[in-house]
């Protein structure tokens, strides 16, 4: 699956749909496949998103919103303040790539002591790759503590 572009639509974006009214998106929109009959294969089609209705005998909780026709969801406003479990998505997002990176160093690091080859070169490689995830984290909660993460 290739998204070749992100959702144009994130957690706490207003949404307006013609057949369920005005919602809020609550959820991380997802990649979704589609059939394609002149190509006899699957290819991506647009996002799944999550979506909290105002009315609330509405039971649709996600949406397809199509990358080629996206009229069916018009985004309406995108709020500055997200909310504290959108805030918790954006720091689970950099928190996985850095604990990865943390996994690769220490898996290299408990290979038996003399099969390892070219050691310092790799070892600078899966290091500097921890570096870069720890310091988007840090630039993170810097944002974070500078309340730019209303």
């Amino acid at each position: 699956m290739e998204a070749r572009e992100t959702c144009p639509l994130q957690w706490g974006d207003r949404v307006d749909h013609r057949v369920f009214g005005f919602g809020t998106v609550c959820g991380e929109p997802r990649a979704s496949m589609g059939f394609n009959p002149r190509s006899s294969r699957s290819e991506f089609s647009g996002w799944v998103v999550p979506v909290e209705w105002d009315n609330k005998t509405c039971s649709c909780p996600g949406i397809h919103h199509a990358a080629k026709r996206p009229k069916h969801l018009q985004k309406i406003s995108s709020p500055d303040a997200k909310g504290a479990a959108y805030w918790e998505n954006e720091w689970k997002k950099l928190l996985a790539p850095a604990l990865e990176a943390r996994k690769r160093t220490d898996d290299f690091l408990r290979k038996p002591f003399r099969s390892v080859e070219r050691f310092e070169s790799q070892v600078k490689e899966y290091v500097d790759a921890e570096r870069s995830a720890l310091g988007s984290l840090t630039r993170y909660m810097c944002e974070d503590d500078a309340g730019r993460h209303p």
